[in-house]
This record gives structure tokens, sequence and C-alpha cells, in this order.
């Protein structure tokens, strides 16, 4: 028995609402250069209180909670663990003691992980069901072609969105900055990497993720921003040279496999 299901996690009202704002920053916060605000040696360091996952980061809470002037810096990410007393802030000039309590209060750290912030979660469930869907236990092709059309309609939104920025400013010099978000390349790495690895034995699984890969970069391409297609191009030539490698793909099946990456290639192969 399969994994279908008439719910998917990516494809969920709150998936889809989460995707949509990767882009978003707080009303009255500019950007930044984040390259103009590193911790000094005397940066106050604010530890996690507790281990668990970082499901919420309130920007506009964390700039309230400081004076004028003072940069505060993310040492973690949204859908990261931290581990209890690990680094969760650095802020300078260091906060007062009220300050510290409220600035580790706008970060939300809970016992699971929730899709209320992280994309990346969204992308996480879809490949997991891929995965069990591709286990030789299961052995079921079909769901794990769904979940990958399911993974380019989720990306089709991620690539084309500029993120939110690394730095943030307020009017009154309070600085954001958020240096271990994930990038666009990231959350490909992060959509792709696991299911072209245990597709080879699937020549239809591969023949799909090819087939979304091609367009995933024709559409950054028509969007106006084709420098988010090397990740996309890096998938590609990687899954080809698997494929050219794997023992047991017939050469006929190979050629087929090679063609989808040519855009004369009938992107939904309505003959079969």
């Amino acid at each position: 028995m399969g994994f279908r299901s008439a719910t998917w996690p990516a494809q969920s009202p709150e998936g889809g609402r989460v995707a949509a704002e990767l882009d978003k920053a707080p009303t009255g916060l500019q950007a930044a250069d984040p390259r103009d605000f590193h911790p000094p040696a005397d940066a106050a360091v604010i530890c996690c209180p507790v281990s668990g996952w970082v499901s919420q980061v309130d920007s506009t809470r964390l700039l309230a909670a400081v004076p004028p002037g003072t940069t505060v810096r993310l040492e973690t990410r949204i859908g990261a663990y931290v581990h209890a007393d690990e680094p969760l802030l650095s802020v300078w000039p260091a906060p007062s003691g009220d300050s510290r309590q409220e600035l580790a209060g706008a970060i939300e750290v809970a016992d699971a992980r929730t899709m209320l912030q992280d994309a990346d979660f969204a992308i996480r469930q879809l490949v997991d069901i891929g995965l069990r869907a591709l286990s030789s236990a299961i052995n079921d092709p079909t769901t794990a072609v769904e979940i990958t059309l399911r993974l380019g309609s989720l990306l089709r939104g991620i690539l084309t969105a500029p993120l939110a920025p690394e730095a943030l400013r307020d009017s009154a010099g309070r600085v954001l900055v958020q240096p271990w978000n994930l990038d666009h390349e990231e959350y490909v790495d992060h959509a792709f990497d696991q299911l072209r690895q245990a597709c080879l034995d699937q020549p239809e699984v591969a023949a799909a993720l090819l087939r979304v890969l091609r367009m995933l970069i024709t559409h950054v391409n028509d969007a106006g921003c084709p420098e988010r297609s090397a990740p996309l191009h890096r998938q590609m030539n990687l899954l080809l040279d698997s494929l050219r490698k794997h023992p047991g793909l017939h050469p006929e099946d190979l050629r087929r496999l090679e063609s989808l990456s040519a855009d004369e290639t009938d992107p939904a192969d309505h003959s079969r």
C-alpha cells in the first residue's frame, strides 16, 4: 500500500502561505548591508533556555526590546533545532536584564517542528513521503512521481520570490541580522538531493524529476531571475551522471532520460 493521501503537506493552505511570505519584511524595516554588522568582542550572547525547534521569530518584538542603535544578530534560523544553552542571539551594545528576557521571548522554540514560518519544513515533509515511497518495503513509484511534481509547484513560488533581506534596519537605527537564513540554492538542494539519490532504480521517477527541473529552469528564466537556474542545472547534471553510471539501465532507457533535459522533449510526456 502506498502513501498517497488526499492532503499533501506543502499543498495545504499553511504550506502555500508560508512559501508566499518568504520575502515579507515587517512594516517599517528597511534592508541593510549585513557586511556592516559583525559582532564585537564584547557583544552580549543570549543562550536558548530550552532545546527544541525554532518555529517563529518575531522581528518587530526583537527590535522593540532594545534601545535605538542596537544590533541584534540571530545565531540560528527558523526550522533549525537548537540545544539548551546554545547561543540564540548576539546583541551589541549589551542589553539590560529585562531586555534579555524579552529578546529570548521573541523567539519561539517548540518541542516539534512546525510550518508556522518554515517553508523548508513543507519541502521536508514532501521529501520524506517520496523517500518512503521509493523504499524497497513500499515500492510506490506513482507516489514518488506525485511528490516530485508537487515539489515543483512549491519551488515555482520559492525560486521566483526575493527572500527576506539578511539585515533589516528600523528608523531608530536598530538592526536585525539573520545570517543563517536559507538561500535559493539550499531550498533546491533540500527539495531534490535525496530524491535524486534514491530514484536511480525507478526510471519513471527520474524522468519526472528531470521534467520538473527543466520546467523550473524555464520558469526562473522567464521570471527574470536566470541566476537561480544554476542549482537546478546542477541537480539535472548530477542525476544524468548517476544514471549513466547506474548498472542495469538499458541504453534505450538512458537515451530517453537524457532527452528529457532538452527543451524539444514533451514536458508532460502525454504519449505514456
